[in-house]
C-alpha cells in the first residue's frame, strides 16, 4: 500500500537538506497521483431487484407485508416517488441502466431469446460494449474494482468476456453456475441468499479498493417457490394444502429483503457503509397473472398506478429507487415527490458523485442526464430533456394494455398509437392513476408532445410491430 502523504512528511525531519529538493518533488508527485477525490472515492453497491412493483415495499405504503430492509435504506437515504425505467421489461430497462441511452435507439425493443427470436423481432442479440459506452467501463478505467453478480440479461456475458464492459469478476451470470440454475423451482427459496453470499465474497476478495459491484437479483420474478416455513407468517385463510398468490410473493419479497439486510450488515461491520452509495431499484413493473409462469404468484403491486410489467402505463415503468451515502451528503430520511427521474440517469449520476466524467463521445448521445442534485437534496430538481417510451409488442391484461408510444415532460404523459386515433393526455400531478384522459381538452398540449414523440420515433431504427401493440383486446 502506498504511504499517505502525512506520513511521508513525518519524515521530512529525517531528511538532509541537500534532498530538500527531492523529497519536495516527491509530495508534489503524491498530491497529484493521491488526490482526495482519488483517496475518498465512494463505493458503489447496486441492487437491482426483478419484477418488484412500486408498492411492494413498506416504505411506498405496502401494508401486507414488511420490508424493513430496504425500509432501512429509505429511512438512512433519499427515497424519489416519481422515478422511472426506460422500458417495461427487463433486458431494455437494464441496457439504459447501464448505457444512459433509451434502449430502443440501441435496438432493445423486449427481452433478449435466442438468436432466431432476436432476428424475428427486430432485436440485437446483446448490449455491445464498443458502440455506447457503459458504466462499469467507467469507473474500471478510474481504478474501481468492478463485479457483477446475478442476473444479466444481455446476451452472453461469459462468452464475450466481461472485461469487455469493464467487469474484474462476473458470478451466476444469469443466475447459473455450472450445472446449477437458480431460475428453476427447487432453487428459488435460496436463490436470494446464494446470490448475497456470493456478493459479500467478491466483496471480500476485492479488500480496501474501491469498488463497483452490481447486485442483479432474480427475485421476485416467476416463477416463485418458497418454502413452506417461508409462506408461514402470511398464511391467512387458506386451507392446508393450498397457497394464493398472496402467500406465494410475499414470501419471496421478504426473503429477498432479508437477504439484503443480511449485506448492509456486512457493510457495517467492515465500516465501509459510511463511504458507500448504496443505489436500489427495479427493473420493470410487476408481472401479471395472465403470464403462464405467475399464475400463482402474480400478486405484486403497482401501488396507486395503473398497469403492470409490459405497459407504458405508470404501473410497468414507475419503479422504487432509493440512494443512500451517509458520508456524501444525501440527507437521510428525505422523499422527494417531485422529481421525475429515469433510469438513464444512473451513469451521469454516478459519475458526478464520484468526480468522475462520460467520455466526451458518449455525452453527446447520452438520453440520461445527473440527478446528483436530487440525490443531494434538492426536491425542486427536475431533468431538462423529456422521457420516451416505446413498446412494441403486445401487453397482457386490458387494463393494463396502453398505447404502444409514451412521453413525459413536466406534469404531462401523452400516449398515442401513430397508426390509429388512440390518444391519452394525463395531468400527473392531478391524475398520477391516469384514469382521466384530457386530450380533448388540451389539444395545443398534446399537439406539442406529439411532434416530440412522432420525432423520437421516427429517429429509431426500424423494425417489426406487433399488429396488437397498443391496442385494446376489442380492437383486434
Amino acid at each position: 500500500m502506498r504511504p499517505t502523504i502525512e506520513e511521508v512528511v513525518r519524515t521530512e525531519t529525517r531528511i538532509k537538506p541537500k534532498s530538500k529538493l527531492i523529497f519536495t518533488l516527491c509530495v508534489l508527485w503524491l498530491l497529484v497521483i493521491v488526490s482526495p477525490a482519488a483517496a475518498e472515492r465512494p463505493n458503489i453497491l447496486f441492487i437491482l431487484a426483478d419484477d418488484m412493483g412500486w408498492g411492494d415495499a413498506s416504505c411506498y405504503g405496502n401494508a401486507q407485508f414488511k420490508t424493513p430492509n430496504i425500509d432501512r435504506l429509505a429511512a438512512q437515504g433519499v427515497r424519489f416517488e416519481q422515478a422511472y425505467q426506460a422500458a417495461s421489461v427487463c433486458s431494455p430497462s437494464r441496457a439504459a441502466l447501464l448505457s444512459g441511452r433509451f434502449p430502443a435507439e440501441l435496438k432493445f425493443h423486449r427481452a433478449l431469446g435466442s438468436h432466431a427470436e432476436n432476428e424475428k423481432f427486430g432485436t440485437v442479440d446483446s448490449l455491445d460494449p464498443k458502440s455506447t459506452c457503459v458504466l462499469p467501463q467507467i469507473l474500471k478505467q478510474a481504478g474501481y474494482s468492478t463485479a457483477h453478480v446475478g442476473k444479466w440479461h444481455l446476451g452472453d456475458l461469459l462468452s464475450r468476456d466481461p472485461a469487455a464492459y469493464g467487469f474484474d469478476i462476473a458470478r451466476w451470470v444469469d443466475y447459473r453456475s455450472g450445472s446449477r440454475n437458480l431460475g428453476k423451482l427447487p432453487e428459488r427459496p435460496d436463490c436470494s441468499k446464494i446470490l448475497v453470499d456470493e456478493t459479500i465474497s467478491i466483496l471480500d476478495q476485492i479488500g480496501n479498493e474501491p469498488f463497483y459491484c452490481q447486485l442483479w437479483l432474480l427475485d421476485p420474478h416467476a416463477p416463485l417457490m418458497p418454502t413452506q416455513d417461508q409462506m408461514a407468517p402470511f398464511r391467512k385463510e387458506e386451507p392446508e394444502g393450498f397457497t394464493s398468490p398472496d402467500m406465494v410473493y410475499a414470501a419471496a419479497v421478504t426473503e429477498m429483503d432479508r437477504q439484503i439486510g443480511r449485506l448492509l450488515e456486512y457493510l457495517d461491520k467492515r465500516g465501509i457503509a459510511e463511504n458507500t452509495i448504496v443505489v436500489f431499484s427495479s427493473d420493470n413493473g410487476p408481472e401479471d397473472g395472465h403470464a403462464m409462469n405467475a399464475r400463482w404468484s402474480a400478486s405484486g403491486s403497482s401501488g396507486p398506478f395503473r398497469g403492470r410489467k409490459r405497459s407504458l402505463y405508470d404501473g410497468g415503468t414507475r419503479l422504487p429507487f432509493l440512494f443512500r451515502w451517509p458520508g456524501g451528503g444525501v440527507p437521510a430520511g428525505m422523499v422527494n415527490k417531485k422529481s421525475v427521474i429515469s433510469g438513464l440517469d444512473l451513469m451521469p449520476t454516478l459519475c458526478e458523485l464520484t468526480g468522475l466524467e462520460v467520455p466526451e463521445a458518449d455525452r453527446k448521445i447520452l438520453d440520461g442526464e445527473s440527478v446528483a442534485a436530487a440525490v443531494k437534496g434538492d426536491t425542486n430538481f427536475q431533468r431538462k430533456r423529456p422521457l420516451f417510451w416505446e413498446r412494441r409488442f403486445e401487453v397482457l391484461g386490458e387494463e393494463n394494455c396502453s398505447p404502444r408510444l409514451a412521453v413525459r415532460k413536466g406534469k404531462w404523459k401523452l400516449l398515442l398509437n401513430t397508426e390509429d386515433d388512440r390518444t391519452e393526455l394525463y395531468d400527473m400531478e392531478q391524475d398520477a392513476r391516469e384514469g382521466a384522459n384530457v386530450a380533448a381538452g388540451n389539444p395545443e398540449i398534446v399537439e406539442t408532445l406529439r411532434r416530440e414523440l412522432v420525432g423520437w420515433k421516427q429517429s429509431l431504427p426500424s423494425g417489426p410491430v406487433d399488429p396488437r401493440a397498443g391496442r385494446r383486446y376489442g380492437d383486434y
